[in-house]
Parts: C-alpha cells; structure tokens; sequence
C-alpha cells in the first residue's frame, strides 16, 4: 500500500478531499520528524510508539574486502507497535 492508496481509502470511507487528506498526512509525517529531531518520543494509544533508539559503537567486517570496520555509536528512529495493536492483528490474521 502507497500513500496515494491511503489517501483514496480515506477519501472513500470519509467527504473530506484528497488534497485535504494528503496534507493532513504530510502535516503528520512532518510532526513525528520533527519531533523525532527535538529527541522527544511520541505515543499514539493503541497504535504504536515511535522514538529514538540508541546504538553502541561497534566492530563490523566488510566481507568483501577483509577488513573491520569501526562503526561508531548513532541513534536511529524506530517504531514499536503496542499490544493492544499486536494482539488484535493476532487476532485477525491465521498463521
């Protein structure tokens, strides 16, 4: 599923405009950034959380070549969908 696919199914299920729609998503995609940025988390109830995950500096080989490569500690965004959410696709979708 595109964006654009997103757009259409919510244009579909509500009255409001696609051009509506897809600036209130990009507003949205905008806001978790930024705030993503300002190292602040975001919690969405039922959804998920996204917030900025902390790795340690390490020790990885380019196979390759043969050789270690020192790749120091960064931070990265990551997601974490809530139980509720996880249960309810465990729920819906067989194995």
């Amino acid at each position: 599923m595109t964006k654009n696919d997103i757009i259409d199914d919510i244009s579909s299920k509500t009255e409001m405009s696609k051009k509506n729609i897809k600036k209130v998503i990009e507003c949205l995609s905008e806001t978790v950034k930024n705030y993503l940025l300002s190292g602040k988390n975001i919690y969405w109830r039922k959804f998920c959380t996204f917030y900025i995950k902390k790795r340690a500096k390490k020790v990885a080989r380019n196979i390759s070549k043969g050789v270690s490569i020192n790749v120091p500690a960064h931070n990265i965004p990551a997601l974490k969908f809530s139980k509720y959410f996880v249960n309810k696709i465990k729920e819906k979708l067989p194995v």
